[in-house]
């Protein structure tokens, strides 16, 4: 691995990672979105029905913020343990 593959590999971690946080925010506040739905909504949207696409989508973005976090590390991991780097470094 050269110099510039370690640089430019954890810096796509880092811009994953960034993503990912990013991502799960909106996840969040899509989560209180879905929340104040289903409290005025109840009787279509809650935990005695189906959820709507609302709850549904909230979810899944968190499930994802989650992915691309976990990518982001296990990049930035595998430059530190690439044997390779740790010879030069």
């Amino acid at each position: 691995m050269h110099d510039s593959d370690t640089r430019q590999t954890m810096a796509l971690g880092t811009a994953l990672i960034t993503a990912g946080a990013m991502l799960a925010a909106a996840a969040i506040v899509g989560g209180l979105a879905a929340i104040s739905h289903m409290e005025g909504a109840a009787a279509l949207c809650g935990p005695e029905t189906s959820h709507c696409i609302l709850c549904v989508v909230s979810a899944a973005s968190l499930l994802a913020s989650l992915g691309v976090v976990g990518a982001g590390v296990m990049l930035r991991r595998s430059v530190r343990l690439d044997p390779s780097v740790a010879a030069r470094g």
